[in-house]
């Protein structure tokens, strides 16, 4: 320009050479070599100015290396980072999905289901020993290889196989009122209902039903 401001913008990091000539008005010439050191880093990625990733002392060109933001990586931080490349904390059997950034390392994947048979998060899957349904009602898993059964409310596991169920009988502990109610087992609990005459209330649980009015 005029002014003798030069501004040259790169739009790429190839290596390049610069030379600067002048002629002044008298004929008198000059010229200046210039010394590049471009800084070339993406995505929130720091240079590096005493590690050049490049260096063509010939051409004098550097380019800096970078220090990449989370989840980034490349010599110019432009690739999202694989981490399920780098740092894959899934079980083998289970699909390993990349999370962008700046998820990164273990935090930065999603790991899919466990296959059929075992049981786990996704980065630990065992094998399901309850998966073939070995109890009546209910099966806690104890180990790869064992378990053990339990029951709902109202039941008490058979002992004799430790697998089925028995309907505890809660009549038996007299849980209704005694002369007002009588007590009715039903499967996995009880209900009390009233003796003949009288009819349920809030209070003492039956009343005298008067027949007359």
């Amino acid at each position: 320009s005029t002014a003798g401001l030069f501004t040259w913008t790169p739009t790429n990091t190839t290596v390049t050479s610069l030379s600067i000539n002048v002629i002044d008005s008298s004929g008198f010439a000059s010229s200046l070599d210039v010394n590049i050191k471009l800084c070339g880093c993406q995505n929130g990625g720091t240079c590096n100015n005493n590690d050049p990733a490049i260096s063509d002392t010939a051409n004098r060109f550097e380019l800096k290396s970078c220090t990449c933001s989370s989840g980034y990586s490349g010599v110019l931080c432009s690739e999202d980072e694989d981490s399920c490349a780098t740092n894959n904390p899934c079980d083998s059997r289970v699909t390993c999905t990349d999370l962008p950034p700046p998820a990164t390392g273990p935090t930065g994947v999603s790991c899919g289901p466990c296959p059929t048979g075992f049981t786990g998060d996704g980065q630990f899957c065992i094998r399901d020993v309850c998966a073939s349904n070995p109890c009546q009602q209910k099966c806690d898993f104890a180990s790869p290889t064992t378990h053990a059964c339990s029951c709902n409310t109202g039941y008490v596991l058979n002992t004799t196989d430790n697998m089925s169920c028995i309907d505890i009988n809660e009549c038996d502990s007299n849980p209704c009122v005694a002369n007002l109610q009588t007590c009715v087992n039903t499967p996995g609990s009880f209900r009390c209902d009233c003796l003949s005459g009288l009819v349920p209330n809030n209070v003492t649980g039956c009343t005298d039903f008067n027949e007359c009015t």
